[in-house]
């Protein structure tokens, strides 16, 4: 999983269209304050480019961080990130510092620039965005029983 970090979505931001940079903005730098607050490193970020690679202090803390995880943890930990192709995101939701919605809306920006733009496409978006929904809620779900069983451990 660790090996995410360096092609993370939320890593890589555009600087056109207007409507993707406004959606990149606002929800992608509260994560990325997040993950500095958290793993006290700012992830790099690359702007128009296809190529980032993340401090290796940042990965040394992520690598710390996952091996601290319990196996429900990691396997909801794995689902999100294969939905959202964010590590940071991931981690955002199952330590609950992003809501469901949230993370929604953030693991979705270039989808809903794409939308603003060019209009939703009906019975492909609108399913697409309750399968996230139902399939991210479950992945919150496994987090909040797994701090359950910790807390009565």
């Amino acid at each position: 999983m660790l090996k995410y970090a360096n092609t993370d979505t939320v890593c890589f931001h555009e600087s056109d269209p207007k409507a993707l940079v406004r959606l990149q903005a606002e929800h992608w730098d509260p994560l990325l304050d997040w993950v500095q607050e958290r793993f006290g490193t700012r992830p790099s970020v690359a702007f128009d480019t296809l190529a980032t690679s993340q401090p290796p202090k940042l990965m040394d803390a992520l690598k710390s961080h996952l091996h601290e995880l319990t196996p429900l943890e990691l396997a909801a930990l794995e689902k999100s990130l294969h939905l959202t192709k964010s590590i940071f995101l991931s981690l955002a939701l199952l330590h609950g510092r992003m809501t469901v919605a949230e993370a929604m809306d953030a693991a979705w920006v270039e989808t809903k620039a794409q939308i603003e733009t060019w209009g939703e496409v009906e019975d492909s978006h609108d399913v697409g965005w309750a399968e996230l929904g139902r399939e991210l809620g479950a992945v919150r779900m496994a987090a909040v029983r797994s701090d359950e069983t910790k807390s009565s451990a």
